[in-house]
């Protein structure tokens, strides 16, 4: 009664659809696209609570990405030849996506910073430049948390859940505190600055909720959820009130720090939610 690998695809088409949804509709005032027809008040659309509400779509996928890991160690997925095979079948369709935008701009021509020159193609090929497009700084830290997965798989299946659960938690609160008082890391040198920001990206929360997608396939959470007699009977009304409530919780406190849990809660519900055929 765990996720099939067509429910994980489900939820990753899910948080692309919050990240399409974040870009567009988390806008105020002047930089509002179009002529929203409802608005809460002078600067502010009504279709702002939903772009707002998309900041899930990095935890969503990471929790997505943690949750598929583990099940892949369960079964012998995360060897050293299948993560090779893995990173490079991923790096072909970036690299092919990115010529594409640089054709796409050469054919277009309405914006000089694509292709723009050889070095920042390259730039853009490699991760040392986002500037085709600024969503593109996931892509190493993925790669990274790939790479890391074998070891993040060991780890958590040996630790306690609720120890692990709590600690990344700690760690994750602990940390988005001091970068909130400025006590965050820093550098003026270039290759310094690009570890600090992959080990902000990562220990951020990247990490967070690819360990609580891990935490989710290691305790069976949705065989044991699914078994409850209280879910079992009126499900989807249930899940429908209680994914109400907490995004409209989570709105009103509008606090980026419960994003990740937020994202969590999103996960399982949505997994919880009974689909048509």
């Amino acid at each position: 009664m765990e996720l099939a690998r067509k429910d994980i695809k489900m939820t990753q088409g899910l948080a692309i659809l919050t990240m399409v949804s974040l870009h567009l509709f988390c806008r105020l005032g002047t930089d509002v696209y179009g002529t929203p027809l409802l608005w809460l008040n002078s600067t502010t659309p009504a279709v702002y609570i939903l772009g707002w509400l998309s900041e899930i779509c990095i935890p969503l996928y990471s929790i997505c990405s943690g949750y598929a890991h583990y099940k892949l160690g369960e079964s012998g997925g995360l060897s050293k030849k299948r993560i090779c095979n893995r990173i490079i079948k991923f790096l072909i369709n970036f690299w092919i996506v990115c010529i594409l935008f640089a054709v796409i701009g050469v054919v277009a021509g309405t914006d000089q910073r694509v292709p723009g020159s050889w070095k920042e193609f390259f730039g853009n090929m490699f991760f040392i430049s986002t500037s085709y497009n600024g969503a593109w700084w996931y892509v190493d830290t993925y790669l990274i948390l790939v790479m890391l997965s074998p070891i993040l798989y060991k780890i958590t299946k040996k630790v306690n859940s609720i120890g692990m659960f709590l600690f990344v938690s700690g760690f994750y609160l602990i940390k988005y505190v001091l970068n909130h008082f400025g006590y965050g890391l820093s550098s003026e040198n270039q290759i310094s600055d690009w570890m600090i920001m992959q080990y902000n990206n990562l220990t951020g929360s990247v990490l967070t909720c690819y360990i609580f997608g891990m935490l989710c396939a290691k305790m069976q959470l949705f065989t044991k959820v699914k078994e409850s007699s209280f879910i079992q009977k009126g499900k989807n009304p249930v899940v429908l009130l209680v994914m109400l409530t907490i995004s409209i919780i989570t709105y009103c406190l509008q606090k980026a720090l419960i994003m990740p849990f937020y994202g969590l809660a999103v996960f399982v519900l949505f997994n919880l939610w009974e689909k048509g055929k």
